[in-house]
């Protein structure tokens, strides 16, 4: 059965039954931001070169503030919708699909490949 599981593991890409299974746990450094509810590891004592650090500070602090503009232009145009200021509601779907969609776009598309660049010496 070993030799048909290391051929079916070479024939389907190594499906998981085949593979010997390790924790995560041991691979992935522990989670730890957002200090509220950490779901990824972020460091940039560690992460980042000494040349780097108040580049990526700054990077950091300029991605809270998109983050929270796009949180308060949400909460603007729901209040507006509130107090029945036309147009309202095709206002409040595109600050909603804003907030959706631009608070992880912009962290992934921004954020972090500024952080990977930093990372390297050039």
């Amino acid at each position: 059965t070993s030799a048909a599981c290391i051929t079916s593991a070479v024939r389907l890409q190594y499906p998981s039954s085949c593979l010997p299974q390790t924790s995560l746990s041991l691979l992935l450094p522990a989670q730890n931001w957002p200090p509220c509810c950490p779901f990824i590891y972020h460091n940039i004592g560690e992460q980042i070169p000494s040349w780097n650090r108040s580049y990526i500070r700054f990077a950091l602090l300029v991605e809270i503030i998109s983050i929270a503009a796009f949180f308060y232009n949400t909460i603007i145009i729901l209040a507006t919708l509130l107090a029945g200021v036309p147009p309202g509601l095709s206002w409040f779907f595109l600050a909603f699909i804003s907030l959706v969609c631009g608070v992880p776009l912009s962290w992934w598309m921004f954020y972090k490949s500024q952080f990977g660049s930093a990372q390297t010496d050039g």
